[in-house]
């Protein structure tokens, strides 16, 4: 052990010191530092993975949610908002917002209307048909009401813009991301307590979509032998250490079949079910 080691370890009367003077020595090596550290981290993940009844670790991909998501399909490179949401451009500039408040205006009456008509029916309505009454009036009322609130928040957003009537602002998706960011958060929370998993990853940092969208990586860079300037003081804030690492990086998410995972252990996919969960419609608004 001593001669494998170069005189690394303590061994037997030849080695004056003890244990404790030894190791308070060692760590004060940057070397025997990082040999220390990385030895303690593998035995900590051994004794663990032999412990029984661990709790069950899910890992899934936020980014497949986000595109999978219903709202995602009306979304519109072009103008970068949501076709048919409060956010979408109103078409032929003044004339469009012209027709928008015509429509707000007819909006109005139908409640209006709507509110006269069933004033006058209870009058004359019995006990039984009122309760069907009240529930069919309180229906239509939150329908218009919604409509009227989308078109007077579009008619808003419509005018934002200076010198571009119809056009909305960048800020005006921001109801529609966070209803997508809202139901991506309740899938993650409905997966842990459907399926009682003690721990949720979200792989979208650290796994690719596909292999061919992952650039190549510089051989020239990747091969170089950074031994020497790994065990430099320096270590990770050595200029040319960064690049290796970025490069490394590269090479092992192309090549995903020579052992590159997210959760190498103790992990179990639940990509699927997370889609499947998405796909329960939510009730969200527009």
């Amino acid at each position: 052990m001593n001669n494998m080691f170069g005189g690394l370890f303590p061994t037997g009367n030849r080695d004056v010191w003890s244990r404790r003077q030894w190791f308070f020595a060692a760590w004060r090596s940057p070397g025997s530092r990082l040999l220390l550290a990385g030895f303690f981290c593998i035995l900590t993940v051994a004794c663990y993975s032999q412990r029984p009844g661990n709790q069950e670790v899910a890992w899934f991909d936020s980014r497949l949610l986000l595109l999978s998501h219903p709202l995602m399909q009306q979304f519109d490179p072009r103008t970068g908002r949501f076709r048919d949401t409060s956010s979408a451009p109103v078409s032929n500039g003044v004339a469009g917002l012209q027709q928008l408040d015509t429509q707000l205006a007819e909006l109005k009456r139908e409640l209006t209307n709507l509110n006269a008509r069933y004033q006058k029916e209870q009058r004359n309505l019995q006990a039984v048909a009122r309760k069907q009454a009240d529930e069919a009036y309180l229906r239509a009322k939150a329908e218009l009401q919604n409509r009227q609130a989308s078109l007077e928040q579009r008619s808003v957003a419509a005018t934002a813009v200076p010198g571009l009537p119809g056009m909305t602002g960048y800020e005006s998706i921001e109801p529609q991301i966070r209803e997508v960011a809202e139901d991506i958060r309740k899938v993650v929370l409905q997966l842990r307590t459907q399926f009682h998993i003690g721990v949720v990853l979200d792989v979208a940092s650290l796994s690719p979509l596909h292999e061919s969208l992952i650039p190549a990586p510089n051989v020239q860079t990747l091969f170089g032998n950074r031994h020497f300037f790994w065990w430099k003081k320096q270590g990770l804030r050595e200029p040319r250490n960064i690049p290796w690492l970025e490069q490394a990086s590269l090479f092992w998410a192309k090549h995903p079949g020579w052992g590159f995972d997210p959760v190498p252990l103790g992990g179990k996919d639940y990509r699927n079910i997370t889609l499947q969960l998405l796909k329960i419609p939510r009730g969200g608004g527009r």
